[in-house]
C-alpha cells in the first residue's frame, strides 16, 4: 500500500540537482555517533523499524509519471539497519581496525542514493570491540534536513529502550502525516507568482538549446 504526493518546490529544486548530478552526495543527511557500552545489538537494530514505522518520512521514496516526478509513501515499507562486525573479537578497538570503520563509513556517506528506489534512508551499525560501536544514518536532504537528523537519534534512543509505546508517548501530541506537511507546503506557494516567474523564463529562455533533456515539471 502507497500513497503518491506531488513534490513541494523546495524538492522540486533537490530533484532537478538530483537529475544533473546523480553521483553527488552532498545532499544526505547524515547523522554519526559513537557508541560505547554495553548494546543489545538485536534490541538496537528492531529500534529502527519501530522507528520507521512510525514517521513517514523515512518510507518515502520517489517516482515519475509521464516526466512529472512524485513522491510515494510506503506505508508497509519496513526495513531493519545494516550490521557489521570488525571486532575480532577484541575488547578495545585498535588503529587498525579504526581505519577500517573509518574507510567503511566513508563508502557509506560517498554511494549515491536512487531517489526512486525504496528505501532511500540508509542505516548501519558497524561493531568494533565489544562494548565499541559506530551507527550511521542517512536521510536524503530532499526529505529532511538538520533537525530531522537530531530527531532521528532521538527517536532511536527512545525506541531502543521503550519501544513502540514510548513513541506514541513522546510523540503523539505533536505527530503529523507526510500529507499534512505536503498540503501545507503547497497552500503557501503564490500561485500567481508561480505563474509569472514561469512566463518571465519561458520567454527569457525561447529558443535556448537545452543542456540537459529533463521533463516540465509544474507545482499543483
Amino acid at each position: 500500500m502507497k500513497n503518491t504526493f506531488p513534490l513541494t518546490k523546495q524538492q522540486l529544486g533537490l530533484w532537478i540537482e538530483q537529475c544533473l548530478h546523480p553521483s553527488n552526495t552532498s545532499y544526505n543527511t547524515c547523522v554519526k555517533v559513537k557508541l560505547k557500552g554495553a548494546l543489545d545489538i538485536q534490541r538496537f537494530l528492531d529500534a529502527t523499524p519501530m522507528v520507521i514505522d512510525y514517521f513517514d518520512t523515512l518510507k518515502v521514496y520517489f517516482t515519475e509519471q509521464q516526466g512529472i516526478p512524485f513522491q510515494c509513501v510506503d506505508k508497509e515499507g519496513i526495513y531493519q539497519p545494516e550490521f557489521i562486525d570488525i571486532s575480532e573479537g577484541k575488547l578495545n578497538e585498535t588503529d587498525v581496525i579504526n581505519r577500517q570503520a573509518k574507510d567503511i563509513l566513508s563508502q557509506k556517506l560517498n554511494t549515491p542514493i536512487d531517489l526512486k528506489k525504496f528505501p532511500i534512508t540508509r542505516a548501519c551499525l558497524i561493531k568494533v570491540a565489544s562494548d565499541v560501536f559506530y551507527f550511521i544514518g542517512m536521510v536524503p536532504h530532499i526529505v529532511s534536513d538538520g533537525r530531522s537528523a537530531i530527531l532521528y537519534l532521538e527517536s532511536l534512543s527512545i525506541a531502543y529502550n521503550q519501544g513502540q509505546q514510548g513513541l506514541v508517548k513522546k510523540y503523539q501530541s505533536s505527530k503529523r502525516s507526510w500529507q499534512d506537511y505536503i498540503d501545507d507546503n503547497l497552500a503557501k506557494v503564490d500561485q500567481e507568482k508561480w505563474l509569472a516567474d514561469q512566463q518571465h523564463w519561458q520567454q527569457r529562455l525561447a529558443g535556448a538549446t537545452p543542456a540537459a533533456k529533463l521533463p516540465l515539471m509544474v507545482s499543483n
